[in-house]
This record gives C-alpha cells, sequence and structure tokens, in this order.
C-alpha cells in the first residue's frame, strides 16, 4: 500500500493521480512512459469501486492504488465529492512521491493538499497535467463557477514546478489569463509511430463490410467519445444524403440516454441499416481499426471553449495510419490540416458544406491519393518519439 523505505533504490517516484477509471487513459501513459524513461518509479492513484481504499493492481504494466470516489456510502454525491479530496490526499501523501502529476485540476488540487501534511523540505513536486483548457471546460459552469476555477488554477500552477497544455492556443490564453511568466509545456495528444499492416487493415475493413451486408463502399469513422459536441449528428445527417455512405461509432457511450437520441435520428433519416455501434478497443490495437475506413470524421462543435480550442488525437492517429479526414474549420486543427494538407476542412459547419468536403475526398482518388501521401510523411513528424521530447526536457530538469 505504501512506499517502502528501500524502493529509492528504484529512482524517483512519480505518482500520477487520476479521479478517472484509468481505464483508456493513453495521454497519461504516454507522459508516464517518459518518466519511466527516464527511471523514474510508477504509481498511480485512480478511481475505484466503493469501498475501495489502497486496493492494488497492475493494469497494462502499471501499479494501480483504487480509491473510492464514494468514502461515506450514506452521504449525497456532492458532500461525498468533497471528502473524497482529502481522503485521496491523505492516501497520496502516505505513497511519499517525489513527483506527483495531477490529471486535470481536480487531479492536480489533490496532489496539492496532500504536500500539506509534508515538511517544507520534504513536499513532493507538482506537475499540472491539463488535458483541457479548464476555465472554458463546462457548458453548465456560471460566472461565480468560473471566478472559483480560475482562482484555484492561478494558485495551483504557482505551486507546480510546470504546467503541460495539449496545444499553442490553450497555451497562450492560459498565459493572458493567468499573467504567467513562464509558458506552458505544450505537448500534443501525438500517437507513437505506427507501424500499419495493410493486410490486418483489410481484415477488419471485410468484417465492417460483411456487418454492412456490402461487398464494398465507402467507410467513415468516428472514434472517441460517443457524445455531445463531436459532430456525430451531422455525421448521421450526411448518411441521408448519400445512400453508398456507412458509418461506425468506434468509442465509448455517453449514456444510455445519448444512445436512444443518436437511435431516434438514425431512424429519422432512415439508415439503420447503415450505422453500427462498436466498443472500444485496446490502444495497441486500435490502428488497424482506423486504417480499415476511408475518411475519419473530425467534426468537433465549438460548444465550449475548450472545445473550440481543441486539438484531438484521432486526427494524429488518422495520420498515423494515412486515412483523410474531413474536420472542422476551429484553429488549432485548421493548422495541422492546411499545414501538413492531410484532408478537407468544412468552413461553414452546415450539411452540405460537410458532404461538399466528404465528396472531393471520395469522388476524386488523385485528392485521395495525395492527402494519402502527405500523411504517409507528415506521420514521421507527428509522433511521440517527437513530440515526447519536449516533455521529456522538463523532467529532467524535475528529476535534477
Amino acid at each position: 500500500m505504501y512506499r517502502k523505505e528501500d524502493d529509492s533504490s528504484c529512482g524517483t517516484l512519480v505518482v500520477k493521480v487520476c479521479i478517472n477509471e484509468w481505464e483508456n487513459e493513453s495521454r497519461d501513459k504516454k507522459e508516464l512512459s517518459v518518466c519511466r524513461e527516464l527511471g523514474a518509479k510508477i504509481e498511480v492513484v485512480a478511481k475505484g469501486d466503493i469501498g475501495d481504499y489502497g486496493r492494488v493492481e497492475n493494469v497494462d504494466g502499471y501499479e494501480v492504488h483504487r480509491l473510492s470516489s464514494r468514502p461515506v456510502k450514506f452521504l449525497p454525491s456532492s458532500l461525498n465529492r468533497i471528502i473524497s479530496v482529502f481522503t485521496w490526499a491523505r492516501y497520496v501523501h502516505l505513497l511519499q512521491a517525489d513527483i506527483i502529476s495531477g490529471h486535470d485540476i481536480i487531479g492536480l488540487t489533490i496532489a496539492w493538499i496532500s504536500n500539506w501534511f509534508s515538511k517544507e523540505n520534504n513536499k513532493a513536486k507538482l506537475v499540472y497535467d491539463s488535458h483541457e483548457f479548464e476555465i472554458g471546460r463546462n457548458v453548465k459552469r456560471n460566472r461565480l463557477q468560473k471566478w472559483i476555477i480560475t482562482k484555484l488554477e492561478r494558485l495551483l500552477i504557482s505551486k507546480s514546478a510546470f504546467m503541460i497544455v495539449v496545444n499553442d492556443s490553450i497555451a497562450d490564453e492560459v498565459v493572458k489569463i493567468h499573467r504567467l511568466k513562464k509558458r506552458p509545456v505544450v505537448v500534443r495528444n501525438i500517437p507513437p509511430r505506427w507501424t500499419v499492416n495493410e493486410e490486418e487493415c483489410r481484415y477488419v475493413r471485410s468484417k465492417f463490410l460483411s456487418d454492412f451486408k456490402r461487398a464494398e463502399g465507402p467507410l467513415l469513422m468516428y472514434h472517441g467519445a460517443i457524445c455531445c459536441g463531436r459532430g456525430i449528428e451531422e455525421c448521421l445527417n450526411v448518411l441521408s444524403l448519400d445512400e453508398r455512405l456507412c458509418l461506425i461509432l468506434l468509442g465509448k457511450l455517453q449514456s444510455s440516454k445519448y444512445r436512444e437520441e443518436l437511435e431516434k435520428l438514425i431512424d429519422e433519416y432512415g439508415i439503420y441499416d447503415r450505422v453500427k455501434f462498436y466498443d472500444p478497443v485496446s490502444y495497441e490495437e486500435l490502428w488497424k481499426y482506423i486504417g480499415a475506413v476511408d475518411v475519419e470524421m473530425v467534426l468537433i462543435q465549438p460548444i465550449v471553449q475548450s472545445y473550440y480550442f481543441a486539438l484531438p488525437n484521432k486526427l494524429f492517429e488518422a495520420i498515423q495510419v494515412h486515412v483523410p479526414v474531413v474536420a472542422t474549420d476551429l484553429p488549432e486543427i485548421r493548422r495541422i490540416v492546411e499545414e501538413y494538407k492531410v484532408g478537407e476542412l468544412c468552413k461553414k459547419y452546415d450539411i452540405n458544406d460537410i458532404y461538399e468536403a466528404l465528396s472531393n475526398i471520395l469522388n476524386n482518388e488523385n485528392v485521395k491519393k495525395e492527402y494519402i501521401e502527405n500523411e504517409i510523411k507528415a506521420a514521421t513528424e507527428l509522433c511521440w518519439e517527437v513530440e515526447s521530447e519536449k516533455l521529456k526536457k522538463e523532467y529532467k530538469q524535475l528529476f535534477q
């Protein structure tokens, strides 16, 4: 449960605090792989079942300590959330970490509070791994909540050795809001260099086509969290314009209610035989599924400021397996699509515009071929092996 005295021989202990289940945390795992490469010992504190307080299991090679987010069963969720911050912080303190990386602002808050129990010369160094633009993350936050989040984030940044953000737009905004002297480290959520086996991709494609009861035809994919704001409704609408098109939705559903909403649209458009839902696959297997389709749909809707600044990993994953994209014309997405010429941007974000962009790829073999060739070149640069060097530099300094 707790770090042993002789563990110091293993090198620096880095603890990751993640309030999620630690199931598909590919970005966190990439960050920790850098620490491990530098010789650090890694432990993870993540959400467990009700009653868990220190149950340890091995997940994908990481020692994960499971803690309940409802430590007092009979209390309402709002009170449990507050109490769990302190119970988690106490547990993290007992691990005696040298460095604690907080997954988002809640994880960092827990890390910061855990230092309250330590003497000044024995406090863990903190790293703020901000996965999104925190201040503009939630559409339901009112002005008071945004004010509190802004003040809390400013305080926590001041307590951190460095902050990680996923793109330059967010870095610029955070510097401006908090008047920072030190710019956050920009580390994009980019996959490792994937070796694509086309035969395996063709095999997965044949399974998809069999599910659709088709010999051939354009296959579109959306992969990732299946929830509102990701352009899934627009993907369904586009299918109603062209009977050739089939759509694969690969990922974890936000809720059964959202599934029902999508089912209603599918029924309304009469496309029930051309849309299939698939459960998430392991990150190591993901390339086979993306590589089996013709176009990846990256239609993020700017429903909150965080989405406006989005630079989704699915964009880079499509590039790695050489699948052209149809994407929303948002600042960070535009920067990649235009610089590397890997697909089409939807300027107006209406159905006709999306369909025109899609048709330009599917109906023009030379255009599609050019995008694929550009992606083959871009894949050597837009990969974790290159991107991780920035993070490695920061952690090296922290380990000294």
